[in-house]
């Protein structure tokens, strides 16, 4: 008789954890709805100027940290971080990175932006000369910075419905890039 006392005391146990365990969950879901609604709900400011090396932020180390979190983790009225793939020329004075468009239009979901330093200021972010009329995303310049290497969802033939990713390059062309092969 004991020995079902005990095994109906386990099974009461775990129940009791499991029971705790979604009062916890539904708790945490509920904050964070609530902290969602209440950033949304806040109107935009204006886009920061960004100073300096690293748009003015420390330079990375060894552990990991937001980068630029007024630019690049700022959620959109759907609730996602719309950016994404920041990467740095090898000189530092220029990046790109990935924007989501939202709602997502078929074919075209993701372009690629840039920005540079000048004078110790960077730009606003504009779209690559390269991106823009397909789905672009995950652009990295080469060890030299003369070209730069995304994934397209572009033809092959560079005209045409989008098919399936490939990796593009495009070379760079003064402040510009070429046309991508």
């Amino acid at each position: 008789m004991k020995m079902v006392d005990a095994h109906r005391m386990g099974m009461l146990k775990e129940e009791i954890y499991a029971k705790a365990i979604i009062r916890e969950r539904l708790v945490r879901g509920v904050i964070f709805s609530t902290l969602m609604a209440a950033l949304l709900a806040q109107p935009m400011s204006e886009p920061a100027e960004f100073k300096g090396q690293y748009l003015g932020q420390d330079r990375p180390g060894y552990r990991p940290e937001l980068f630029a979190p007024v630019l690049f983790s700022t959620y959109n009225e759907y609730g996602y971080h719309p950016q994404s793939s920041v990467s740095f020329s090898p000189d530092g004075n220029e990046l790109n990175f990935t924007s989501q468009t939202f709602p997502v239009v078929k074919g075209r979901s993701q372009t690629i932006l840039f920005m540079r330093e000048i004078n110790g200021v960077w730009t606003a972010p504009r779209e690559a000369f390269f991106s823009g009329e397909y789905s672009d995303r995950g652009a990295f310049y080469s060890r030299d910075g003369k070209y730069v290497y995304f994934v397209s969802m572009r033809s092959i033939e560079g005209r045409g419905k989008p098919k399936d990713a490939d990796i593009w390059r495009s070379r760079r062309v003064g402040n510009n890039w070429s046309e991508p092969v």
